[in-house]
């Protein structure tokens, strides 16, 4: 979900989104019973991505294509 609607999520809402994405980063760091299993080094790495302007909107990570819509 964060994949597809993070995308989506930064062309639309930008710095919100960011911010959003970086309070989630914060709370899964912050958590040592969620910080260092698999899914949750996954969700990182995803959320991390997000918060990096280079890759942010790199060639549509995650992105839902026009034909989703119709």
């Amino acid at each position: 979900m964060i994949e597809v609607g993070g995308y989506v999520l930064l062309k639309l809402y930008k710095r919100q989104a960011r911010r959003l994405f970086k309070h989630i980063l914060d709370t899964l760091k912050a958590s040592k019973s969620t910080s260092q299993s698999v899914p949750e080094l996954a969700l990182i790495t995803c959320v991390e991505q997000y918060l990096e302007t280079e890759t942010a909107l790199d060639g549509g990570y995650g992105v839902l294509l026009d034909s989703f819509w119709n």
